[in-house]
């Protein structure tokens, strides 16, 4: 932590690798950065849903002030309430949002999804 300060960086922690190393789940990851207390760490918020077991606002709203950054998969028009995810966003988070797309064709399709979004609920 010393050399992120020193360098006024900010360091996120994955939460989805957090759990893959068996250190437990997002709420262990929340609770070891409080604990740490530095303003240079956070959580590197990955929304797993459908594939996790809780949905991509209740994430945001566990994770809250110690956000970080923001990675999630290609826009998911069937599964994630994303009204319910801009508004909890909102309250925590205004920066980079990235996103894991497998073909570089589906880039323009979430792009624009993503601006349609943004019109509708930020």
């Amino acid at each position: 932590m010393e050399e992120a300060e020193a360098n006024d960086v900010t360091l996120g922690f994955e939460s989805g690798i957090w759990a893959r190393l068996g250190l437990g789940g997002l709420l262990e990851l929340c609770r070891m950065v409080d604990e740490i207390a530095s303003d240079h760490l956070g959580v590197y918020e990955h929304c797993y849903w459908p594939r996790g077991t809780l949905k991509p606002h209740e994430e945001i709203e566990l994770v809250g002030r110690r956000i970080v950054a923001l990675h999630s998969d290609r826009i998911d028009l069937k599964n994630v309430d994303y009204e319910a995810m801009f508004k909890a966003l909102k309250k925590y988070y205004d920066w980079y949002w990235m996103f894991e797309i497998d073909e570089w064709s589906e880039v323009e399709e979430s792009v624009k999804l993503l601006r349609e979004l943004m019109k509708k609920y930020w």
